[in-house]
């Protein structure tokens, strides 16, 4: 697993990881996957992920389901965690078997959406094909505001003097 922090001016951060579900350990996601949503949902702070789960479910259109799918999905049902799959075209290739077990998943919030998901057709010279999408921050518009309190009088006084030479007509 892989993990980074995006934080914001004026935004909330953002959790943004990568993750890979080994298919010889049962019972995904892993438990620093489990500690890192928890600590996440207990903090507010919002999350994507990519997930190479080498699992099956239907419910992001494996062509099946097995004992590690429903695992997974069951997981997923206990957290704010939603999926992001669109459409069932196939995550991994080989020359024997095509399937989805690739997963993007991403906090249920306003904050944060994933847009655009699909699975690219370009090569990716691996047997995972890319998955593309792009992240859209609802930010907060700030509204701008004045504090006279704190207001520099000193460099308002030589700016107004300044400006006050530059705006006087030429004789």
């Amino acid at each position: 697993m892989t993990v980074a922090m995006l934080e914001q001016r004026g935004a909330p951060d953002l959790i943004l990881a990568s993750l890979y579900m080994p298919y010889d350990v049962p019972d995904p996601p892993s438990i620093s996957f489990r500690k890192l949503t928890a600590w996440a949902e207990q903090r507010g702070i919002n999350m994507v992920a990519g997930c190479d789960a080498n699992a099956h479910h239907t419910a992001w259109s494996s062509s099946n389901t097995n004992d590690r799918g429903e695992s997974l999905f069951s997981y997923l049902l206990s957290t704010k965690l939603t999926i992001c799959n669109k459409g069932n075209h196939p995550t991994f290739y080989n020359r024997i078997r095509e399937e989805v077990i690739d997963i993007t998943l991403v906090t249920n919030s306003n904050n944060v959406r994933v847009d655009g998901w699909h699975v690219s057709t370009k090569c990716s010279f691996s047997d995972h094909c890319r998955i593309v999408f792009s992240i859209n921050l609802n930010r907060p518009t700030l509204k701008p505001y004045r504090n006279p309190r704190r207001t520099n009088w000193n460099k308002f006084s030589q700016f107004a003097r300044t400006s006050k030479r530059l705006l006087m007509p030429c004789d």
